[in-house]
């Protein structure tokens, strides 16, 4: 069985004559552009991860207000807007340690945003 996939990154990439200025054509159009280095390519997705995920904590966290206000006083739902709210917490919680880890220590590196 052969095991195949698609990346973005030459092959030459992988024998190690690896150029942090070289750009590669990614295909589609990100942000008017569709040639970047490594690094602008992670930043790029990188922003759009961490973005996409505070979106997603943040209507978690209205979700779960919602479907507290709406238990009216029934215990298991009550329960269970809890454990939403608790978890959309903390997954913001991690995603804002992961974006403050990630601006002090490679910050000077990558311009992490």
């Amino acid at each position: 069985m052969k095991f195949s996939y698609y990346s973005p990154f030459d092959r030459a990439y992988a024998l190690g004559s690896f150029d942090n200025n070289s750009s590669f054509n990614v295909g589609v159009e990100i942000n008017g552009k569709t040639s970047f280095t490594l690094q602008e390519y992670i930043n790029t997705i990188y922003g759009f991860a961490i973005n996409f995920g505070f979106t997603l904590a943040i209507l978690m966290i209205i979700y779960a207000g919602f479907k507290y206000i709406g238990s009216q006083g029934n215990p298991s739902a009550t329960g269970e807007a809890k454990e939403l709210m608790i978890g959309a917490i903390v997954g913001f919680t991690i995603l804002l340690l992961i974006r403050v880890i990630l601006s002090v220590v490679e910050a000077p590196t990558y311009n992490v945003p």
